[in-house]
Formats: C-alpha cells, sequence, structure tokens
C-alpha cells in the first residue's frame, strides 16, 4: 500500500474491511505511519463493522499501535463509541499513550472522559500527561465542573491553579460565577499566572482585565500574545 493510495482511503466513501490490518501494520512505517492513522479513522466511520477488530487490536497489541489507533479515532466520525476504552486507557502505565489518550479525548468531546481527566490534570506524575488533559478539559468546556474547578483554585498547587483558570477561561461568560475567585490573581507574582487569569477574565467579560491585557498583548510573552489579543478582542464586543 503506497502513499497515494492512503490518501484515497482518507477521503473514500466506500471501504473494504480487509484494509483494516493492511492499515495497522503501516504504523511501524515511519513515513507511513500518521496518513495510516486517518485512513483508518475514516474506515471507521465508513464501515461501523470495523469498530470490534479495530477495538480487539487496541486492547491487544503493543504501544506504538496502540497510540496509532487511539490517534486515529480523532478522524472517526464515531468515535463516541470508543469512549470506554479510552478511559481505560488513561490509566496506562506508559507515559505517551496517556498523553495521546487525553488528547484524543479532547478532540472527541464527550462528557464522560470529563471526571478522569480532571483526575489525571491533578494527580498524573508526567507533566506532559496533565497539560494534555488540561487542554482537553478546556475544549470540552463542561460547565458541570466549574464547582470543582473553583475548589481547585482554592486549595490546589500552583500549576493545578493556572490550569483551572485556563479552562475556565475557555467556557468563557458560561463561567462568570468564578470571576470572584479568579480576580486575584492578577496581582500574583508569576507573570504566567497573571497572564492566565487576565485572559481568562477578558473572555468572561470583566472589564477589570482590561489594562493588563493590553499590556500583555504589546510587551508580554509570545505565548500569551495571541491569546491577551483574542480577549480583548472579546471585551470589544461584549460592549
Amino acid at each position: 500500500m503506497d502513499k497515494e493510495y492512503l490518501q484515497t482511503l482518507i477521503t473514500a466513501e466506500n471501504v473494504d474491511v480487509a484494509v483494516v490490518p493492511q492499515l495497522i501494520n503501516l504504523f511501524a512505517k515511519d513515513e507511513l505511519k500518521y496518513s495510516a492513522a486517518q485512513a483508518l479513522g475514516n474506515v471507521i466511520t465508513q464501515c461501523p463493522s470495523v469498530i470490534q477488530i479495530v477495538r480487539d487490536k487496541l486492547h491487544n497489541s503493543c504501544s506504538n499501535t496502540q497510540y496509532y489507533i487511539i490517534l486515529s479515532l480523532r478522524y472517526a466520525n464515531n468515535a463516541q463509541v470508543f469512549i470506554p476504552d479510552l478511559i481505560t486507557f488513561l490509566k496506562s502505565t506508559n507515559d505517551n499513550i496517556r498523553e495521546i489518550t487525553a488528547n484524543t479525548l479532547g478532540e472527541i468531546h464527550d462528557r464522560r472522559s470529563v471526571p478522569h481527566l480532571l483526575k489525571l490534570m491533578c494527580e498524573d506524575p508526567n507533566y506532559n500527561v496533565r497539560y494534555y488533559a488540561m487542554h482537553a478539559l478546556g475544549d470540552l468546556k463542561d460547565t458541570t465542573t466549574i464547582s470543582q474547578l473553583i475548589e481547585l483554585i482554592q486549595g490546589g498547587n500552583e500549576e493545578t491553579k493556572m490550569y483551572s483558570i485556563h479552562i475556565l477561561g475557555k467556557m468563557g461568560e458560561n463561567a462568570k460565577e468564578a470571576i470572584p475567585v479568579i480576580f486575584p490573581n492578577l496581582e500574583d507574582n508569576n507573570p504566567k499566572m497573571v497572564a492566565i487569569a487576565a485572559t481568562a477574565l477578558g473572555n468572561m467579560g470583566d472589564e477589570r482585565a482590561r489594562s493588563v491585557l493590553q499590556e500583555i498583548s504589546q510587551t508580554g510573552s509570545p505565548s500569551f500574545v495571541l491569546s491577551a489579543r483574542k480577549a480583548l478582542r472579546h471585551l470589544d464586543e461584549s460592549n
């Protein structure tokens, strides 16, 4: 199977179940593995009868194959059927597997993963896994977690606090009840904490963050400039 044929499988509407083992075998080839994952995602979408085959491979393969099967689910429109499997893989002993699983759950947008991602964000020993769990929760924007996130701001360590503020900021004005807890962090000694808090407050429509956001947008760290400018635009549009 060559790259040109793989490209046709990525968008094909009529696919053959027989290509599944071939695609999985391509996960061992560096130059083809990402295209093979995209193609497998489309095959899962177009041919639901392969779901059990893929599930069996997911649970009974080496970590490299597991990684790319999980990656393929980002491209499957019916990936929600794999949520229980993915939640199981959040407990993997392999850091890379937990990382790609958290990342993929953020892409799938299924609320069943939320409590598991919260636990991962707060407790996983690996920084990258905690980071991707945080981003997944930000993508999910699940407002049922607001009270838990407020508690984490009040009682968590600095990293958990920043992550919780970021997630609430992604919810925008739906999380305005968190403003009183977030606002004091504009006076924090850590510039990163200040930037995250200001961005969150701006996304929630709190004008008190405007001057801080203006400063960040002009002289802040490059990693925060774009988000600060976006928050400023939100403030402009809200008034």
